[in-house]
Parts: structure tokens; C-alpha cells; sequence
């Protein structure tokens, strides 16, 4: 993460060992905290603090050297908001998942919140990527839906008009790009401030398509959901 004066970064180390199955030595691992923010809320402000654990050694064998264990979200007051446990369970080559964290303040024309994107190692090809909303609701910071994930892609955000903040796509939208085995179909989320719901914006229709090589001839089918499974993280 490139850091700048707008954000602060702490790292806070504890060395313990642990026992790798796949080595014939300890491993060492460090846990340490980093912080994203501060990230500012209409009156509000608020941190990520990321829990993190890395492996010292291994040499190659090593693959996935560093992990977000867990996070919690905080407000200048130190009250948690949200909290999650992803796991740091070892593996035969390091940690089994390998877990990333980033956060920025969302922006659209009928309300604003936080946005986190979670990124998993090793994963699927199409995969690995989630995304999570935020919104305010009486000095308390709400998930508007559990983490959404897409066989496909998440179309990147554009930035903001101040530091570390996105903002929504036009109708306060979010586009998901789902993979249908020829050709992407890109399907828009709405973000339902008032409701704190993300759905479809629409469930049949025309949808854009995006495709490489050589014109597709067969017709794909693409299923849409209004909720999440519980099972997307």
C-alpha cells in the first residue's frame, strides 16, 4: 500500500514459533497490526486495524509468507463497529489462505459509506475477489450486505474526490463483470442507501457484454441473485 500523510501505519511485532509439517525447522511468525485511515464519515472518523501475521523464514518452500488474520473497524473513540476473523491456519506451503484487506470511503448522489475489498490467495481463476459496503445509520456503521464475490470481475471504482475514497458508477451503481465460459456480462449493482440493500438495478434486459478474439456464436446464460449466499465468504 502506498502510503501517504493522509494515512497512518502501525506496526506492532510479536515473534512466536510454530511447528510446519512441511519443514523440518520452526517457523517464525510475526503478528503485527496496520492501520487504514483515518477514514472520514460525514462527522465521523474511522480506522481499519488490520491483524496481520507474516513468516520469517522457510526460504522457497515458503509461498504464502503473509496473512490478514482479522480486522476490526474503529471510530476515534476506539468503539468497534465491525469486526471479522478470516484465519491464519498454516499450510504446506505457509499459510493455506492468504488474506488481504483494503478500505476507502465510498462516494454516490444519495449517500456515502465505506467500501472493503478482500482478496484471497490461492484462488480460483475468476475468483478471489469480494467487496463489502458500509453505511451510517445513527452514529453506527452498518454492512449493508454480507461480502459480495462474482465468478468474473469487480470493475474498479473510480477515485474520489479526496484521498482514499471512491466513488459509485452512475445511479449509484457498482458494475460486476460475470464470466458466462465466452464472454463477460456486465451486470450493475445499485447501492440502496436509504434501504441499505445492494441489488440488481435491473434483472432482465439488455446488459453490456465485453468478449475478446473472435465474435461469440452461442448464447450464454447468466443467474442473478438479489442477496448474497451466506456462503460468498
Amino acid at each position: 500500500m502506498k502510503k501517504k500523510s493522509f494515512f497512518h501505519f502501525g506496526i506492532l511485532a510479536i515473534v512466536i514459533l510454530f511447528l510446519n509439517p512441511a519443514t523440518t525447522g520452526a517457523l517464525k511468525i510475526a503478528a503485527y497490526k496496520e492501520r487504514i485511515g483515518p477514514l472520514r464519515l460525514n462527522n465521523m472518523v474511522f480506522t481499519i486495524e488490520l491483524m496481520k501475521r507474516r513468516i520469517l523464514n522457510g526460504g522457497e518452500e515458503v509461498h504464502f509468507k503473509e496473512t490478514v488474520e482479522s480486522f476490526k473497524i474503529i471510530d476515534n473513540k476506539r468503539q468497534i463497529h465491525y469486526r471479522k476473523h478470516l484465519g491464519a491456519e498454516l499450510g504446506p506451503y505457509g499459510f493455506r489462505d492468504e488474506w488481504d484487506i483494503k478500505g476507502f470511503v465510498l462516494k454516490g448522489k444519495k449517500g456515502k459509506g465505506l467500501i472493503l475489498y478482500y482478496t484471497v490467495f490461492p484462488s480460483a481463476p475468476g475468483g478471489g475477489v469480494r467487496c463489502q459496503v458500509f453505511t451510517l445509520e445513527k452514529g453506527k456503521l452498518l454492512p449493508m450486505s454480507l461480502p459480495i464475490t462474482v465468478y468474473g470481475e469487480i470493475e474498479p471504482l473510480p477515485k474520489g474526490s479526496i484521498v482514499s475514497s471512491l466513488q459509485l458508477f452512475e445511479e449509484d451503481t457498482m458494475r460486476f463483470k460475470v464470466w458466462t465460459g465466452n464472454f463477460f456480462v456486465v451486470v450493475p449493482l445499485l447501492v440502496a442507501w436509504k434501504e441499505r440493500d445492494i441489488r440488481p438495478l435491473k434483472i432482465e434486459g439488455e446488459f453490456d457484454i465485453e468478449a475478446e478474439g473472435s465474435p461469440i456464436k452461442e448464447e450464454g446464460i447468466v443467474r442473478l441473485f438479489t442477496k448474497p449466499h451466506p456462503a460468498a465468504l
